[in-house]
């Protein structure tokens, strides 16, 4: 059903210029079984991770939900949940539920976008409960943004050579991801579909083989999510033209 009871208004991100997407740490990490992971030495088993411009839109929503593929998906992106305060043991079960609001976070940007009522409803669904109107839904959102961006907030210095940051937490994959799709409500960036028939990701930039992107030139006017999917398609066509002169079904 598209946008019969979409709100009028246009939620507001404040500041309404939001932050760049921070680098993430992240840690050796070994999967104890039993929903927990041991956080290796945290002086030294440690180096930054960069997102890619569409990591909420593609990484967030393919990531495994078990206990051994999420261990992986943090160890390449970094925590999902705060070190806890003792010892270095992590609370899967945690690490999961952020996943899979982000999940719905996303979901529910793409929906807005689609202009599509059900499937933005529908994107809370996996966190246990689906919101009765899009009001409702929108309020989820607020609340689980908010706290997602707590680590961005205002803050108050004592001088102008005070540095603030020390004393604020430090963003976690969980509030990185958070950001980045802060930047897609207020930019009202486009976030397209892969014209792949066999593929359809949400995108904004197209993926080559190198993970950082050093122009823009990937993000306008592109309709394949990578370069691997536009070869595919344009492999596909080929071989369906060649079948349609020979006449061949």
């Amino acid at each position: 059903m598209q946008g019969t009871g979409l709100p009028t208004f246009r939620p507001t991100v404040w500041p309404a210029e939001p932050p760049d997407v921070p680098t993430v740490m992240r840690y050796v990490l070994e999967d104890l079984g039993g929903g927990r992971a041991l956080v290796g030495d945290v002086d030294r088993d440690r180096e930054q991770a960069e997102l890619p411009p569409d990591f909420a839109l593609r990484e967030v929503l393919e990531a495994p939900e078990d206990d051994a593929g999420l261990v992986d998906f943090m160890r390449e992106w970094g925590l999902l949940v705060d070190l806890p305060h003792e010892g270095l043991v992590l609370d899967l079960d945690a690490a999961r539920w952020r996943l899979t609001e982000l999940q719905a976070l996303a979901r529910h940007v793409i929906a807005d976008r689609d202009g599509d009522e059900d499937a933005l409803l529908a994107a809370w669904s996996p966190l246990g409960e689906m919101p009765a109107r899009v009001s409702q839904a929108w309020l989820w959102f607020q609340a689980a943004m908010n706290r997602a961006l707590l680590p961005f907030g205002m803050h108050v210095r004592l001088g102008p050579d005070d540095d603030a940051t020390l004393s604020r937490p430090m963003p976690n994959l969980y509030n990185a991801t958070a950001v980045q799709i802060a930047q897609y409500l207020s930019s009202e960036q486009p976030i397209a579909r892969c014209s792949n028939e066999r593929c359809g990701r949400p995108f904004t930039v197209q993926r080559s083989a190198r993970r950082r992107y050093p122009s823009s030139h990937h993000a306008a006017g592109v309709r394949y999510c990578s370069h691997l999917c536009a070869k595919a398609q344009s492999e596909r066509d080929r071989r369906a033209r060649r079948r349609q002169e020979k006449g061949t079904p």
